[in-house]
């Protein structure tokens, strides 16, 4: 209790020597006030009657009070009175009494604080976990992404692999288109080639006709050639025989 603590101060560091005054009035006024502060609320703790609370205020406060008028050995004489005042005021089993009470209230503060540092540490593991959850879910779309990337990726190769069928049976039906026109070439050329072997055959048929038909004609103008030279082989004869007639006659 800080009561206990300016008592403690007045009794045992006022008999030291060689500190300022100044600083000890003002350390000293400090903490006056804040053991009467505390000291009242222990008090009205504890049940005090008003009277008693005011005597042992009054008996703490003269230390104080003639601390900046006096010498250390003044301010140690007052020291001395008020802790002695304080002590006969109040019985040393009512201060250990506020003591624990005000332990009490320290434990429950601390346990307020751990409880309140337990729920600050639950929020934290919370809000740890909803980022989890978050990265969790952040995960899973990247993966889905990643997934639809992966789709788009065989749909372009699927498509790809498509053009590239598609080229090769174009290709395929280029070639088959050329082959078919050098076909109808090679045709077109045979074609020629029979309408000019057909020609050189009628050529040499109308050739061969045309030496039979000389041939004929030679033969007959041979056998005219004959049937002359027999005519005229009969008219000779013919003609001896007429002759030898007239000679005989």
């Amino acid at each position: 209790m800080r009561l206990a603590d300016s008592q403690a101060y007045g009794g045992s560091q006022c008999h030291g020597s060689g500190f300022e005054r100044l600083a000890f009035a003002a350390d000293y006024e400090a903490r006056r006030s804040e053991a009467d502060s505390q000291f009242a609320a222990a008090c009205v703790l504890l049940g005090i009657s008003r009277s008693l609370r005011l005597s042992a205020a009054e008996a703490a406060g003269t230390c104080a009070a003639a601390a900046p008028a006096s010498d250390n050995a003044g301010e140690c004489k007052a020291c001395k009175n008020s802790k002695a005042a304080t002590q006969s005021a109040l019985p040393a089993n009512l201060w250990l009494e506020a003591g624990q009470q005000q332990q009490q209230q320290q434990q429950q503060q601390q346990q307020q604080q751990c409880s309140s540092h337990q729920q600050q540490q639950q929020q934290q593991q919370q809000h740890q976990q909803q980022q989890h959850k978050h990265q969790q879910q952040q995960q899973q779309q990247q993966q889905q992404q990643h997934k639809h990337q992966q789709e788009q990726q065989q749909q372009e190769q699927q498509q790809q692999e498509q053009q590239q069928e598609q080229e090769q049976q174009q290709q395929e039906q280029e070639q088959q288109q050329q082959q078919q026109q050098q076909q109808e070439q090679q045709q077109e050329q045979q074609q020629e080639q029979q309408q000019e072997q057909q020609q050189e055959q009628q050529q040499q048929q109308q050739q061969q006709q045309q030496q039979e038909q000389q041939q004929q004609q030679q033969q007959q103008q041979q056998q005219q050639e004959q049937q002359q030279q027999q005519e005229q082989e009969q008219q000779q004869q013919q003609q001896q025989e007429q002759q030898q007639q007239i000679v005989t006659q």
